[in-house]
Protein backbone atom coordinates (compact mmCIF):
# COMPACT_ATOMS: atom_id res chain seq x y z
CA UNK A 1 0.00 0.00 0.00
CA UNK A 2 1.32 3.55 -1.07
CA UNK A 3 2.03 5.92 1.57
CA UNK A 4 -0.67 8.77 1.09
CA UNK A 5 0.96 12.66 1.17
CA UNK A 6 -0.53 14.94 3.78
CA UNK A 7 -4.16 16.52 2.71
CA UNK A 8 -3.87 15.00 -0.41
CA UNK A 9 -5.90 12.04 -1.93
CA UNK A 10 -3.31 10.94 -4.37
CA UNK A 11 -0.89 7.79 -3.67
CA UNK A 12 2.68 9.45 -3.28
CA UNK A 13 4.38 6.46 -5.01
CA UNK A 14 2.82 7.19 -8.32
CA UNK A 15 3.63 10.47 -8.11
CA UNK A 16 7.04 9.95 -7.25
CA UNK A 17 7.44 7.16 -10.24
CA UNK A 18 6.15 9.61 -12.40
CA UNK A 19 8.60 12.84 -11.41
CA UNK A 20 11.10 10.17 -11.37
CA UNK A 21 10.43 9.39 -15.49
CA UNK A 22 10.48 13.00 -15.84
CA UNK A 23 13.53 13.83 -14.28
CA UNK A 24 15.60 11.15 -15.91
CA UNK A 25 13.93 11.02 -19.65
CA UNK A 26 13.72 15.35 -20.22
CA UNK A 27 16.88 16.48 -22.08
CA UNK A 28 18.97 19.24 -20.50
CA UNK A 29 18.98 22.37 -23.11
CA UNK A 30 21.63 25.52 -23.45
CA UNK A 31 20.93 28.26 -25.82
CA UNK A 32 22.38 25.79 -28.81
CA UNK A 33 23.05 22.48 -27.38
CA UNK A 34 21.04 19.92 -26.35
CA UNK A 35 22.17 17.02 -24.04
CA UNK A 36 20.53 13.11 -23.59
CA UNK A 37 20.25 11.70 -21.65
CA UNK A 38 20.47 13.71 -17.73
CA UNK A 39 22.27 11.15 -16.00
CA UNK A 40 24.43 8.17 -16.75
CA UNK A 41 25.23 5.19 -14.83
CA UNK A 42 27.99 2.83 -15.34
CA UNK A 43 28.84 -0.68 -13.43
CA UNK A 44 31.12 -4.10 -13.78
CA UNK A 45 27.80 -5.05 -15.97
CA UNK A 46 27.06 -2.02 -17.36
CA UNK A 47 31.13 -0.60 -18.31
CA UNK A 48 29.64 1.40 -21.35
CA UNK A 49 27.06 4.35 -21.94
CA UNK A 50 27.01 7.48 -24.20
CA UNK A 51 25.25 10.80 -24.46
CA UNK A 52 23.94 12.69 -27.30
CA UNK A 53 24.97 16.14 -28.29
CA UNK A 54 22.69 18.11 -30.55
CA UNK A 55 23.48 21.50 -31.95
CA UNK A 56 19.86 23.10 -32.71
CA UNK A 57 21.77 26.18 -33.17
CA UNK A 58 21.75 28.11 -37.02
CA UNK A 59 26.35 28.11 -35.94
CA UNK A 60 28.23 25.38 -35.49
CA UNK A 61 29.89 24.86 -32.12
CA UNK A 62 32.77 23.75 -30.59
CA UNK A 63 32.66 21.85 -27.21
CA UNK A 64 35.17 19.85 -25.12
CA UNK A 65 34.01 17.12 -22.48
CA UNK A 66 35.87 16.60 -19.46
CA UNK A 67 35.01 14.33 -16.12
CA UNK A 68 35.76 14.96 -12.74
CA UNK A 69 35.56 13.35 -9.30
CA UNK A 70 32.43 14.81 -7.51
CA UNK A 71 31.80 14.92 -3.39
CA UNK A 72 29.47 17.36 -1.66
CA UNK A 73 29.16 18.36 1.94
CA UNK A 74 26.62 18.87 3.90
CA UNK A 75 25.05 22.34 2.81
CA UNK A 76 24.77 20.78 -0.62
CA UNK A 77 28.26 22.81 -2.08
CA UNK A 78 29.90 20.40 -4.62
CA UNK A 79 33.56 20.35 -4.95
CA UNK A 80 35.34 18.62 -7.82
CA UNK A 81 38.80 16.89 -8.09
CA UNK A 82 40.73 15.08 -11.61
CA UNK A 83 40.05 11.70 -12.22
CA UNK A 84 41.63 8.97 -14.46
CA UNK A 85 38.46 6.55 -13.44
CA UNK A 86 36.26 7.24 -16.57
CA UNK A 87 37.43 7.16 -20.41
CA UNK A 88 35.03 9.45 -22.69
CA UNK A 89 35.93 9.92 -26.37
CA UNK A 90 35.79 12.37 -28.51
CA UNK A 91 37.27 14.69 -25.82
CA UNK A 92 36.61 17.90 -28.48
CA UNK A 93 34.42 17.77 -31.25
CA UNK A 94 33.32 20.38 -33.57
CA UNK A 95 29.35 20.29 -34.59
CA UNK A 96 27.48 21.58 -37.52
CA UNK A 97 24.18 23.24 -36.51
CA UNK A 98 21.18 20.62 -37.02
CA UNK A 99 23.81 17.74 -36.35
CA UNK A 100 24.25 15.10 -33.16
CA UNK A 101 27.11 14.01 -32.02
CA UNK A 102 27.48 10.80 -29.57
CA UNK A 103 30.13 10.95 -27.15
CA UNK A 104 31.19 7.41 -25.64
CA UNK A 105 31.81 6.87 -22.06
CA UNK A 106 32.95 3.99 -20.03
CA UNK A 107 35.01 2.25 -16.70
CA UNK A 108 38.72 3.00 -17.36
CA UNK A 109 39.29 -0.56 -15.43
CA UNK A 110 37.50 -3.43 -14.73
CA UNK A 111 38.31 -3.66 -11.17
CA UNK A 112 36.11 -4.92 -8.23
CA UNK A 113 33.17 -2.75 -8.17
CA UNK A 114 32.68 -0.11 -4.69
CA UNK A 115 31.03 -0.73 -2.15
CA UNK A 116 29.58 2.72 -1.86
CA UNK A 117 28.57 4.19 -5.34
CA UNK A 118 31.68 7.07 -6.69
CA UNK A 119 30.25 9.83 -7.99
CA UNK A 120 31.62 12.07 -11.07
CA UNK A 121 30.32 15.11 -13.18
CA UNK A 122 30.73 15.01 -16.91
CA UNK A 123 31.21 18.54 -17.94
CA UNK A 124 30.42 19.45 -21.73
CA UNK A 125 31.79 23.18 -22.23
CA UNK A 126 31.09 25.14 -25.45
CA UNK A 127 34.61 26.51 -26.21
CA UNK A 128 34.21 30.58 -27.59
CA UNK A 129 33.89 31.33 -30.91
CA UNK A 130 33.17 34.93 -32.25
CA UNK A 131 29.50 34.96 -31.59
CA UNK A 132 28.77 37.75 -29.01
CA UNK A 133 25.70 39.35 -27.12
CA UNK A 134 25.64 42.69 -26.38
CA UNK A 135 29.62 42.76 -26.54
CA UNK A 136 29.95 40.15 -24.53
CA UNK A 137 31.35 36.72 -25.50
CA UNK A 138 29.03 33.78 -24.44
CA UNK A 139 29.72 30.03 -23.82
CA UNK A 140 27.70 27.40 -22.38
CA UNK A 141 28.73 25.18 -19.25
CA UNK A 142 26.22 22.08 -18.84
CA UNK A 143 26.95 18.97 -16.32
CA UNK A 144 25.86 15.84 -16.25
CA UNK A 145 25.53 13.51 -13.33
CA UNK A 146 27.85 10.16 -13.88
CA UNK A 147 28.10 7.49 -11.19
CA UNK A 148 29.72 3.98 -10.81
CA UNK A 149 27.34 1.89 -8.77
CA UNK A 150 28.02 -1.22 -6.35
CA UNK A 151 27.54 -4.85 -7.01
CA UNK A 152 24.48 -4.89 -5.11
CA UNK A 153 22.40 -1.47 -4.45
CA UNK A 154 20.89 -0.51 -1.03
CA UNK A 155 17.97 1.57 -0.14
CA UNK A 156 17.49 3.37 3.52
CA UNK A 157 17.36 7.03 4.82
CA UNK A 158 16.06 8.88 8.00
CA UNK A 159 15.21 12.51 8.30
CA UNK A 160 17.99 13.45 11.01
CA UNK A 161 16.83 16.37 12.57
CA UNK A 162 14.29 19.51 11.52
CA UNK A 163 15.07 22.76 13.24
CA UNK A 164 14.29 26.54 13.04
CA UNK A 165 16.69 29.58 13.97
CA UNK A 166 14.77 33.00 13.21
CA UNK A 167 13.01 32.77 9.38
CA UNK A 168 15.10 29.56 8.89
CA UNK A 169 14.18 26.16 9.03
CA UNK A 170 16.84 23.49 8.43
CA UNK A 171 15.97 19.79 7.46
CA UNK A 172 18.78 17.19 7.40
CA UNK A 173 18.40 14.15 5.11
CA UNK A 174 20.10 10.92 5.63
CA UNK A 175 20.65 8.69 2.99
CA UNK A 176 21.71 5.42 4.68
CA UNK A 177 21.92 3.99 1.26
CA UNK A 178 25.31 2.97 -0.60
CA UNK A 179 23.61 4.98 -4.09
CA UNK A 180 22.09 8.32 -4.98
CA UNK A 181 19.07 8.69 -4.20
CA UNK A 182 16.48 11.03 -5.77
CA UNK A 183 14.65 12.94 -3.57
CA UNK A 184 11.53 13.50 -5.48
CA UNK A 185 9.17 15.24 -2.76
CA UNK A 186 10.12 16.69 0.57
CA UNK A 187 6.67 18.19 2.12
CA UNK A 188 6.99 20.18 5.25
CA UNK A 189 4.03 21.34 7.04
CA UNK A 190 3.69 23.29 10.97
CA UNK A 191 0.78 23.40 12.87
CA UNK A 192 -0.61 24.55 15.73
CA UNK A 193 -1.68 23.39 19.41
CA UNK A 194 -4.94 22.40 16.83
CA UNK A 195 -3.35 20.53 13.93
CA UNK A 196 -4.33 23.40 11.99
CA UNK A 197 -1.75 23.82 9.16
CA UNK A 198 -0.11 27.44 9.79
CA UNK A 199 2.67 26.63 7.18
CA UNK A 200 3.65 24.39 4.41
CA UNK A 201 6.25 24.42 1.90
CA UNK A 202 6.93 21.37 -1.14
CA UNK A 203 10.21 20.85 -2.56
CA UNK A 204 11.16 18.29 -4.79
CA UNK A 205 14.15 17.12 -7.43
CA UNK A 206 17.18 16.68 -5.07
CA UNK A 207 19.82 14.83 -4.85
CA UNK A 208 21.54 12.82 -1.69
CA UNK A 209 25.23 11.52 -2.78
CA UNK A 210 25.36 7.51 -1.23
CA UNK A 211 25.75 6.98 2.54
CA UNK A 212 25.84 11.39 2.75
CA UNK A 213 23.58 13.67 4.50
CA UNK A 214 22.23 16.56 3.05
CA UNK A 215 20.70 19.50 4.73
CA UNK A 216 17.82 21.54 3.04
CA UNK A 217 16.83 25.13 4.25
CA UNK A 218 13.74 26.92 3.86
CA UNK A 219 12.21 30.11 4.64
CA UNK A 220 9.37 30.31 6.85
CA UNK A 221 7.49 32.99 8.68
CA UNK A 222 9.12 34.74 11.24
CA UNK A 223 7.98 34.41 14.45
CA UNK A 224 6.64 30.66 13.46
CA UNK A 225 8.18 29.25 16.60
CA UNK A 226 5.96 31.52 18.56
CA UNK A 227 2.76 30.18 17.13
CA UNK A 228 3.53 26.48 15.98
CA UNK A 229 2.94 23.38 17.72
CA UNK A 230 4.46 20.55 16.08
CA UNK A 231 6.41 20.15 12.86
CA UNK A 232 6.15 17.34 10.05
CA UNK A 233 8.27 16.28 7.40
CA UNK A 234 7.14 13.64 4.50
CA UNK A 235 10.25 12.92 2.43
CA UNK A 236 10.45 10.33 -0.88
CA UNK A 237 14.14 9.19 -0.93
CA UNK A 238 14.40 7.29 -3.87
CA UNK A 239 11.11 5.23 -3.22
CA UNK A 240 11.48 5.26 0.09
CA UNK A 241 9.45 6.72 2.28
CA UNK A 242 10.57 8.74 5.42
CA UNK A 243 8.40 10.67 8.16
CA UNK A 244 9.26 12.87 11.64
CA UNK A 245 7.19 14.30 13.91
CA UNK A 246 8.68 17.02 16.10
CA UNK A 247 7.50 19.46 18.91
CA UNK A 248 8.05 22.62 19.31
CA UNK A 249 10.62 22.57 21.77
CA UNK A 250 12.73 20.23 19.98
CA UNK A 251 12.30 21.78 16.80
CA UNK A 252 13.23 25.83 17.55
CA UNK A 253 16.95 26.90 18.37
CA UNK A 254 15.26 29.50 20.48
CA UNK A 255 12.20 29.06 22.52
CA UNK A 256 10.10 32.43 21.86
CA UNK A 257 9.89 34.38 25.07
CA UNK A 258 6.28 33.69 26.88
CA UNK A 259 4.75 36.26 29.35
Amino acid sequence: MGVRSPNCGCDVRRRSLFLILLFETAAASGATLNVYPLKIVLSRRDRSSSIVLTNVGKEQTVVQVTVRKWRQDIKGADSFSDTDDVLFFPKIVTIPPAQKQIIRVGLRTIGEEPAVESSYRLFIDELPLNQTVNGVRMTLRLAVPLFIGPARATKGGAIDSVSIRNDQMTIVVRNGGNSHAHISSMTVIAADAKRSQIFRTDQRDLYVLAASLRAFTVKVPTGLCGSTSNVRVWVDLGGVQLFKESPRDAVCVARPATS
